[in-house]
């Protein structure tokens, strides 16, 4: 019995970890900021499902508020794997998922002719900015998925707070990002 226990919570260790969602690298502030091409503070204003060779993607459209990194596009397109096609939702797990009127802080790779930027490590690459009572916006970075939530598109693109007032203030954020580029531009 103890030899069938044994083997029943390694079967258990094992198929675990091969679904459970990973990221090369977790990301720090730091390293979102330094691995990124672009960083935008956006708004969110269209939502698009698209066909790409055959696979669902949702195409994004942000008008860029602010440009803290990288060079100032008034307006941004992401096109991200995932999104709705013909009444079924398919989801990337990790992928971020937006919704329209939503302020969003951006960390992005380079994109090409061919190939809208990403979020860089995918979901920790982005954070909701939220507006609190107090009339401050503060910024909240979404979290690790699990594969074994059923969540539809509202859920997903939330973040796991409870309370508006638990996140740090933009201008805080911002700021950190800044000192995080003068430093790298001074190692230069």
């Amino acid at each position: 019995i103890a030899r069938l226990f044994f083997i029943a919570i390694f079967v258990f260790i094992t198929f675990a970890t091969a679904v459970a969602p990973t990221t090369v690298e977790q990301f720090s502030l730091t390293s979102l900021t330094e691995k990124a091409v672009k960083i935008v503070w956006g708004h969110c204003e269209k939502i698009t499902p698209i066909l790409v060779n055959d696979e669902p993607y949702t195409t994004y459209e942000f008008t860029v508020i602010e440009t803290i990194k990288g060079s100032h596009t008034p307006k941004i397109k992401l096109s991200l794997p995932g999104g709705s096609y013909q009444g079924k939702s398919y989801q990337i797990v990790g992928m971020p998922i937006f919704q329209t009127n939503t302020h969003e802080l951006l960390f992005l790779t380079q994109s090409s002719p061919n190939k809208s930027a990403w979020p860089i490590g995918l979901y920790q690459g982005s954070a909701r900015i939220i507006r609190a009572k107090n009339g401050l916006d503060r910024v909240f970075f979404r979290h690790k998925p699990l594969v074994t939530e059923n969540l539809t598109a509202k859920q997903s693109s939330t973040t796991s707070q409870n309370h508006v007032d638990n996140g740090e203030t933009l201008n805080h954020i911002l700021n950190k990002i800044r000192r995080i580029i003068s430093e790298q531009s001074n190692e230069h």
